[in-house]
């Protein structure tokens, strides 16, 4: 009788444990395009301060910004503030999964932030010490890098 219960309580153990998603413990040097939603939801959530952007078109080009601030909210927008304009832009979020080319040059599915205000589409590329990577979804597009505010 002990072992079956024993046997039973070990495959309940492994059934439920096994369908839960677990967040990364360390958030600050992390891929997020090859993560699941719920993962790249929690990564991203709370103000960042946009910081530069670089590439592109023209690879070498770098454009800083000084006041840029995004917000991810836990349900589902973004809230821009810019040039000293609160609420810039506040827009809902749909995300949808695209097959993209990546940075090891492969084309993976990947979750796409979609907007309803018709903004272009964002694709969460990693965190690298503490530094939110993000690029527009398309050919040439600049890769935006974003510091954690309060």
């Amino acid at each position: 009788m002990k072992t079956r219960i024993v046997l039973f309580v070990m495959i309940a153990t492994l059934i439920l444990g096994a369908g839960c998603e677990k967040m990364p413990a360390d958030r600050r040097n992390i891929t997020l395009y090859n993560q699941p939603l719920s993962v790249i939801k929690h990564c991203i959530q709370g103000k960042w301060k946009v910081v530069y952007e670089k590439g592109g078109f023209i690879a070498t080009r770098i454009q800083y910004w000084d006041d840029y601030y995004m917000e991810f909210t836990k349900n589902n927008r973004m809230i821009v503030s810019r040039d000293g304009v609160a609420d810039y832009q506040n827009t809902k979020i749909r995300w949808y999964k695209e097959c993209y080319c990546c940075n090891g040059g492969y084309n993976e599915y990947v979750y796409v932030a979609e907007f309803s205000d018709g903004s272009p589409p964002i694709v969460f590329d990693r965190i690298q010490n503490d530094t939110l990577i993000f690029t527009n979804l398309g050919a040439d597009s600049p890769y935006y890098y974003l510091i954690k505010t309060k």
